[in-house]
């Protein structure tokens, strides 16, 4: 089977979060939904459709009951899901898709479980508005050259921030 491409939402996010990009990419003839991942709070999975191994491009939409649950928490949930998907479905590589806090998700899984075998590996990773540093200047007064410097780095680092840079170094190369 080749790589299957996984869409991750973001915070409060939905199935109308990545449909589009979904919908586009079959109307395109570029790939094809195959399968609806739908995990509940308590990490539980319900699948909805099938991966056939004979289509070239299949996407998996990932939904979180519990939109609004913490990163490390879908973090969690979408190690499991990389498991499962391997074990139950023999997926040996995925793409990833991610929007928003989607990104963050899919950009930590990559740091912190790269390594594990148990997982397909990740040949391409999109991140889309990705809030690595937070939501700085996000509703507020402050304007771009407030929260970046000029070489395009954020004026104030995040916690958050500074570990990814700390720990880019386990990110999958290739991705």
């Amino acid at each position: 089977m080749n790589a299957v491409t996984i869409f991750v939402h973001g915070f409060n996010g939905s199935a109308d979060s990545t449909d589009h990009l979904i919908h586009g990419a079959q109307k395109n003839g570029w790939a094809q939904k195959m399968l609806v991942v739908k995990i509940k709070n308590d990490g539980a999975m319900d699948f909805d459709g099938e991966l056939d191994q004979q289509v070239a491009n299949p996407m998996v939409q990932v939904l979180f009951e519990n939109n609004r649950a913490p990163e490390r928490r879908q973090v969690s949930w979408m190690h499991q899901l990389l498991i499962k998907l391997r074990q139950s479905f023999g997926v040996e590589q995925y793409n990833g898709v991610g929007h928003s806090l989607g990104s963050n998700v899919l950009v930590n899984l990559a740091i912190k479980f790269g390594k594990d075998s148990r997982l397909p590996a990740l040949k391409k990773l999109v991140t889309i508005a990705g809030p690595f540093n937070g939501l700085h200047g996000f509703l507020s007064q402050d304007t771009v050259k407030d929260v970046m410097t000029k070489s395009w780095e954020p004026n104030k680092r995040t916690h958050h921030f500074k570990k990814l840079v700390r720990n880019r170094h386990l990110f999958p190369k290739g991705g």
